[in-house]
């Protein structure tokens, strides 16, 4: 349970900066909205966990499952290319944001929030899923 706190944890705080907004990070969002149920989501797991809870971890899947997969167009449009309209709209909405990752033409490049966001939300998945795994064995 030690790494999956240590992650999800981090996955907590990286995700409040999206409703505090750190420029060239990432812009300020409003709570309400998909974006608040989430983070409302993960901080009563983030607590269930750290009240030693640990079947938290059967809440946790869902809503990391369908994080990830909601994510999943930035990097769909960042391995196969995008149109030219939706890599504008890009540009427009993270294009004065840091990168991690280099920029290439035609293709849709995750700012750096995202991209350390998606790792995080891909750590917490993998460890939230070995946890289950435990729990139900």
């Amino acid at each position: 349970m030690t790494w999956l706190l240590v992650v999800h944890t981090a996955l907590c705080a990286w995700f409040a900066l999206d409703f505090i907004g750190v420029p060239r990070l990432v812009d300020k969002d409003p709570l309400l909205g998909l974006a608040g149920a989430l983070l409302a989501a993960i901080v009563a797991i983030e607590l269930a966990y750290l009240r030693g809870h640990a079947r938290a971890a059967f809440a946790a899947l869902p809503v990391l499952v369908y994080w990830c997969w909601n994510q999943r167009r930035h990097w769909i449009f960042h391995f196969a290319g995008a149109p030219p309209e939706i890599v504008t709209k890009y540009a427009a909405l993270f294009g004065g944001n840091l990168t991690i990752l280099p920029r290439q033409p035609g293709r849709v490049v995750p700012d750096a929030y995202h991209t350390i966001l998606h790792a995080l939300l891909l750590a917490d998945l993998a460890l939230t899923a070995a946890a289950c795994l435990r729990l139900l064995a």
